[in-house]
């Protein structure tokens, strides 16, 4: 959401989600909410950044506290390499309003 010319971060600090937790003694428990906590740092050894196992599908969710939130942007932070990122990153699907899939999970 833009105001006078800034972008308002609208998922700084809301409710997430993941379809499961990598965890290990480098990353601790990456958890979800790492994902909203305002910083880009993509060392996965300073805990900002969340991380699933090897799902099918893995995912990730945040709620926006309304279906009426003005998203005109979406900045996706991957933590991988260019040479890595096709590897491990792709497919992304954004949906924006009502879950899909296991609706109790907020």
């Amino acid at each position: 959401m833009l105001f006078y010319g800034h972008t308002e971060n609208l998922a700084l600090g809301k409710p997430t989600n993941q379809s499961s937790t990598e965890k290990n003694t480098k990353i601790g428990v990456a958890i979800s909410v790492r994902a909203v906590d305002g910083n880009d740092d993509t060392n996965m050894s300073n805990r900002h950044c969340s991380q699933t196992e090897k799902d099918n599908p893995s995912w990730w969710r945040v709620d926006l506290g309304s279906d009426h939130v003005p998203v005109s942007q979406i900045y996706i932070v991957n933590r991988f390499t260019p040479d890595h990122a096709t590897e491990f990153s792709k497919d992304y699907e954004i949906t924006l309003g009502k879950c899909s899939f296991n609706e109790s999970v907020f």
